[in-house]
């Protein structure tokens, strides 16, 4: 089908058939009047060429690997390698968590996802009184930057991602995280995302002085739309950065891949 002519018999033919199928609902109702995808868009019962005679195609498509990215964020996607594997992994101490990170790597998985305790995520140290009775339970205890280098020992940052589960002292985990990187000798941190209990993605192959862009996004803003059901975070908006110009921001976010969670658990992430 090609051409004026090809469009002219698809819109004929899709005439025939609607009209076919409102004498079948009569008898057989639909279920529902108008049906709603998850941002309360209409679903119609039929797409075709027609609902693109007016479209931009690269505007509104583009092609895999370039804005808008409706066709993957790598050119090729999973033909060239598949999806990170990454288990959610973390418990008592640095070196017990490094000891199973390098256990799962051996196994086969390509990442890691990183579980801190609820001591960690709120900010006290595992011998503060207000953590008893909680270090290490839910996820590991990190208290130093010594702690972080058990963690990530005999783990090549450079060549191994991480996701990081984090909320208030996502900013002072992460600058852990690039100072072990920066310790082992590699410039590519490949992986710096922390969930500031809302979001963050991960980009690959930013080196350490890349990566601070990503600790100015606001946990609190994210945190709001997320956790409240808003219908979505709205246009972008470089308020939401602090200390990092435009040229700093674009040049680390074409290379991020963006995710929202709420508390640890992704709702559209890699």
């Amino acid at each position: 089908m090609s051409g004026s002519k090809g469009n002219g018999d698809l819109r004929e033919a899709i005439t025939k058939w609607s009209q076919g199928v409102e004498e079948k609902t009569k008898k057989r109702p639909e279920r529902k009047e108008v049906f709603l995808n998850t941002s309360e868009i209409p679903i119609e019962r039929l797409y075709s060429p027609l609902d693109l005679e007016d479209a931009n195609y690269m505007s509104e498509v583009g092609l895999p690997g370039q804005y808008p990215f409706t066709r993957g964020v790598q050119p090729t996607m999973y033909r060239g390698r598949y999806w990170t594997m990454r288990q959610y992994a973390g418990f008592a101490s640095a070196e017990e968590s490094n000891k199973r990170y390098r256990f799962l790597l051996e196994q086969g998985q390509t990442g890691l996802s990183v579980a801190f305790d609820l001591p960690t995520q709120i900010g006290f140290d595992s011998d503060d009184e207000m953590a008893i009775g909680e270090v290490g339970k839910v996820g590991v205890a990190i208290d130093s930057l010594k702690d972080m280098e058990t963690l990530f020992d005999q783990i090549p940052l450079d060549k191994v991602s991480t996701s990081m589960t984090i909320n208030a002292p996502a900013a002072i985990l992460l600058a852990m995280y690039i100072a072990v990187a920066e310790e082992q000798g590699g410039q590519k941190a490949r992986s710096l995302s922390p969930h500031f209990t809302g979001q963050l993605g991960h980009p690959e192959g930013l080196g350490p002085d890349e990566a601070h862009a990503g600790k100015a996004l606001h946990p609190e803003t994210l945190a709001f739309h997320v956790r409240r059901g808003q219908k979505g975070l709205g246009e972008p908006n470089l308020q939401l950065l602090e200390g990092v110009t435009p040229e700093e921001a674009a040049a680390v976010g074409s290379r991020l891949h963006q995710g929202i969670s709420c508390g640890s658990f992704p709702l559209g992430q890699r």
